[in-house]
C-alpha cells in the first residue's frame, strides 16, 4: 500500500468516526431519554463498536 491509499483510508475513517462519535455524544446527552428508548441504545451500541473495530483496523 502506498502512502497516498493509506492517507485515503485514514482520511475514511476520520469520517465515519466523526458520524458515530456525534451518535454517541447525542445519546449521551440525552441518556434520561436513551435508556427509555430501546431504538437510541440500538443505534449508540453499533456506533461505539464500529469505532472500536475501524481504530483496531488501522
Amino acid at each position: 500500500m502506498n502512502p497516498e491509499q493509506f492517507q485515503n483510508i485514514i482520511g475514511y475513517y476520520v469520517e465515519e468516526s466523526q458520524e458515530y462519535l456525534n451518535t454517541i455524544y447525542n445519546s449521551f446527552l440525552n441518556m434520561q431519554n436513551t435508556i427509555d428508548d430501546r431504538y437510541e441504545l440500538e443505534t449508540m451500541f453499533p456506533a461505539t463498536f464500529s469505532l472500536k473495530g475501524g481504530a483496531a483496523v488501522l
